[in-house]
């Protein structure tokens, strides 16, 4: 499909415009969601949260935890080789 130039260029048009639409969806679901402050400092602390802390899904000890290890501000262990 990428081989045909006009099929190309209507599939970066589709891309462009499904994020534009996604980035206006955004823009107006922010507006309308953060006027309040306590909805502001909610939004705020859950971004720093979410880019601060970061969940490792690999079982470093062979626990029954799921496989979960939280390791706040640090980087992610890496586990022991057997």
């Amino acid at each position: 499909m990428r081989k045909s130039k006009i099929l190309g260029y209507f599939l970066e048009f589709v891309n462009v415009a499904a994020v534009a639409v996604m980035w206006a969806v955004f823009l107006i679901m922010a507006k309308e969601t953060l006027i309040k402050r306590q909805s502001t400092a909610i939004a705020t602390i859950a971004i720093i949260l979410t880019f601060k802390i970061k969940v490792s899904t690999m079982d470093h000890n062979n626990r029954s935890n799921f496989g979960l290890s939280i390791d706040c501000f640090n980087e992610i262990k890496k586990p022991s080789k057997l």
